[in-house]
């Protein structure tokens, strides 16, 4: 009797250890796939508005995208406040003609280069923000994800306050 036990006890840890590593897998694949759908031009939030767009996920991965949403809406609320109108320093990168990598150069901004913010059209790559910005090499769109802002805390979509 213990030896059955036992062994029913094993196959349950076991069976909990792969769950536990196929539901990683599964988030890593929803994660992925949701990207796929919605390109890296939008939020999953501002893509999965469209109705439509949760067809094409499949009823597999519902809950992790919905947990990705509740992520991303914490992150905004996190920093309630615009980083338009504010100071910042650069950490090197390009300057480009819109708010994506698709857009052409418009120039090379230097680590250490003045980031006026002048605006926010709320297009996120990789956690981070788009920005219109005044440079001394000019006005450009800038990504945040290689900026800071002069202020006690980061707003939304930038990289971090500057030390």
């Amino acid at each position: 009797m213990m030896k059955t036990v036992g062994m029913s006890l094993l196959a349950i840890v076991s069976a909990g250890l792969f769950w536990s590593a196929a539901y990683a897998q599964s988030e890593e694949y929803c994660s992925q796939r949701a990207r796929e759908i919605c390109g890296d031009n939008q939020t999953i939030s501002d893509c999965f508005n469209d109705q439509a767009m949760w067809n094409n996920l499949g009823s597999a991965c519902t809950g992790a995208v919905q947990t990705m949403i509740e992520g991303e809406r914490e992150a905004t609320q996190d920093s309630n406040y615009s980083a338009v109108n504010l100071y910042g320093t650069s950490y090197g990168g390009v300057l480009r003609s819109g708010p994506g990598q698709e857009f052409s150069k418009v120039g090379s901004v230097q680590e250490g280069d003045s980031v006026e913010v002048l605006q926010d059209p709320e297009v996120w790559m990789d956690g981070y923000k788009w920005f219109k910005v005044r440079t001394p090499q000019g006005v450009g769109y800038h990504w945040g994800g290689i900026f800071c802002i002069q202020s006690d805390t980061a707003p939304a979509g930038v990289f971090s306050n500057c030390q």
